[in-house]
């Protein structure tokens, strides 16, 4: 998966939560994928280092 449908995946779970707080943690993956990115990962490695999309919407 890469970091545009991770993202996209991950906006669709985050329907019921308020605008704000869709923004906010999509902006904090955005920010994660840059910061993985520029220590020399793929958007590939990225998303398989990450939990499961299913388990990580179970956080919020």
């Amino acid at each position: 998966m890469n970091k545009e449908h991770f993202l996209i995946e991950l906006k669709l779970h985050l329907r019921q939560l308020s605008l704000t707080d869709q923004q906010a943690i999509l902006q904090k993956y955005e920010d994660l994928f840059a910061e993985k990115i520029a220590e020399g990962l793929s958007e590939y490695q990225i998303t398989k280092e990450l939990a499961s999309l299913k388990r990580l919407l179970c956080q919020f």
